[in-house]
């Protein structure tokens, strides 16, 4: 079972038997110390505005902060509560999601249904007791779940890069190094824009060889001199960059040009080749996509360094190409003007 169907699962099950109206998970994400909301059920208002919550902040915040479950049945009147007014939650119970004693997240519950036992709609310490049953045996499933996912992403990337390898020494061919190296990264990181900047011979300008997912105005504008902002900080420092937003960040070039091409986020990975700096790979993330994970930083910079040998060997390739173009003309000239010579030759012969 995927990891979303299991937790909209564990809501249902909760709601029905502790009798309520609804319910949020949140997991914990480690890297924020930010409770997301995962699934959500029964909620009277449209779930995009359910708050995410740093630990302390709202009922949940506290419950994960202070590893203790929490029954209220007056919302308004706890100063914990912060959900808007619309959303008409009146009474709550809450509980972290624990397991090795670690919280990976919490589950609550809103508005008690007024039953025979509970005609007044109120929670009481059976509900608590139950609900803490079904958090102690969602937990273990939501952890199992995480680890089963993680490893299959593991699997996958592990492929992907194998993939990445494989295309890479299969050819010579400048363009299509390129054009199979941003199709892989871009399956590999889920993202619908990226790009690839090559500095050229002189080490004074760089430009936009390959890309997915941009406009062509938009590359147009980003072929500049190297300067210290962007990807051009990469190139310099050569090292990687992760920008969450492009707007809080001055190191960005033309902020503007990249907020109209709907780009939030930045992952600029430096391409290197015998610790020199060839180019840069870019992989950009719309507003609505969640930014990059420290294991993809991981992947992008071993397939960027994959990358640049593969890239600096058809460059070789290209140049020797060219060389021996330019050396067969030259031949051609030499033969020509041969030809010439010992026709003048044998003209003066006869004379």
């Amino acid at each position: 079972m995927e990891l979303q169907e299991l937790l909209d699962l564990i809501l249902k099950i909760s709601s029905e038997i502790v009798r309520c109206e609804g319910g949020i998970i949140r997991l914990l994400d480690l890297d924020s110390n930010i409770l997301i909301r995962k699934a959500s059920l029964g909620m009277p208002y449209e779930s995009k505005i359910i708050p995410d919550l740093k630990l302390g902040e709202g009922i949940a915040g506290w419950v994960a902060k202070e590893r203790q479950p929490v029954i209220t049945n007056d919302v308004i009147g706890d100063e914990r509560f912060i959900h808007p007014p619309e959303s008409m939650v009146k009474t709550e119970i809450c509980t972290p999601l624990l397991i090795k004693d670690e919280v990976i997240g919490t589950i609550s519950l809103y508005n008690k249904l007024t039953t025979p036992i509970s005609p007044e709609g109120t929670f009481d310490e059976e509900d608590l007791r139950l609900l803490i049953i079904l958090a102690n045996k969602a937990a273990l499933a939501i952890d199992n779940a995480q680890l089963y996912y993680e490893l299959k992403s593991k699997v996958e990337e592990l492929s992907l890069l194998f993939q990445v390898s494989d295309k890479l020494s299969s050819t010579i061919d400048f363009e299509k190094v390129l054009d199979s190296y941003l199709d892989l990264n871009a399956k590999l990181l889920h993202a619908d824009k990226c790009s690839v900047k090559l500095i050229d011979a002189t080490g004074r300008m760089f430009e936009t060889v390959r890309y997915i997912g941009l406009s062509d105005d938009y590359v147009k504008s980003r072929s500049e001199q190297i300067k210290d902002d962007g990807t051009n900080w990469v190139i310099t420092e050569g090292e990687s960059l992760l920008l969450p937003d492009i707007t809080k960040d001055d190191r960005v070039y033309n902020i503007p040009s990249m907020v109209e091409e709907g780009i939030k986020s930045l992952l600029s990975i430096p391409m290197k080749y015998q610790d020199r700096v060839i180019g840069v790979l870019n992989v950009y993330k719309s507003k609505d996509e969640p930014t990059f994970t420290d294991d993809e930083v991981k992947l992008l910079t071993i397939s960027a360094n994959q990358a640049a040998i593969s890239i600096e060997n058809a460059r070789l390739f290209k140049d020797t190409q060219n060389l021996a173009k330019i050396n067969q003309e030259r031949l051609r000239e030499i033969s020509i003007l041969y030809e010439i010579m010992r026709a003048s030759s044998s003209t003066l012969e006869l004379e």
